[in-house]
């Protein structure tokens, strides 16, 4: 079978689907039912008014972004509805 001089260059790409977000978690554990630290995505923590928080960055998975919220606050868990692969309770 003859392939493609073209073919054989071609490096195959992973398509990736999901594009990451910027991250904040709230500086205010109190305003949130599960008195913890929550993290949420930019767009979220705007349309929650929250205006104490810190920038956690740009992360391409809420997981990553709950790990760098816990170097500032070990009770940081994910906001169900914006992280939820990242919500603990």
């Amino acid at each position: 079978m003859l392939t493609h001089a073209a073919d054989i260059c071609q490096p195959r790409i992973k398509e990736v689907n999901h594009m990451g977000n910027y991250y904040y978690v709230n500086d205010n554990r109190t305003l949130n039912p599960g008195l913890h630290h929550e993290v949420h995505t930019e767009q979220h923590a705007r349309l929650l008014g929250i205006v104490s928080k810190t920038y956690l960055g740009y992360h391409f998975d809420e997981v990553d972004a709950v790990a760098e919220a816990k170097r500032y606050y070990s009770d940081a868990d994910g906001c169900v509805v914006c992280c939820p692969k990242a919500h603990q309770g």
